[in-house]
């Protein structure tokens, strides 16, 4: 396996994602009796996991949002006049790959809010 001085090093040009990757494998057999390349690929698989989810935690982080972990399965349809079929077509974004305008009318409310106003149109 790696040493501790080369895990350091990886620390210290701060790639300690790599080394913790290398402890992780550490006395795991799957890993142990993987050619290089395979061990690379996973290397390199769990690196981009690692900083994908890191930049997405970012993103999210900034963009301020009232309930961060919103989640289109937590949407209460019942009494709100929203039609789940055009909420849910929404959800999957096909609308970008078809490059499909979509128009907002109406006051843009807050989860909150919605209790309180009678009129929504999407």
């Amino acid at each position: 396996m790696i040493s501790s001085a080369a895990k350091q090093q990886l620390i210290k040009m701060k790639l300690s994602e790599i080394s913790d990757i290398l402890t992780q494998q550490e006395g795991i057999e799957e890993y142990i009796s993987m050619g290089f390349d395979d061990r690379m690929e996973y290397l390199i698989n769990s690196l981009y996991e690692i900083k994908h989810e890191k930049t997405i935690l970012g993103l999210r982080r900034r963009a301020r949002l009232k309930v961060p972990d919103a989640c289109i399965n937590s949407i209460i349809w019942d009494d709100r006049g929203l039609d789940k079929n055009k909420i849910l077509n929404l959800a999957t974004g096909n609308f970008v790959l078809t490059q499909s305008n979509i128009i907002c009318t109406g006051p843009m409310l807050a989860p909150s809010d919605f209790s309180h106003s009678s009129a929504h149109q999407f």
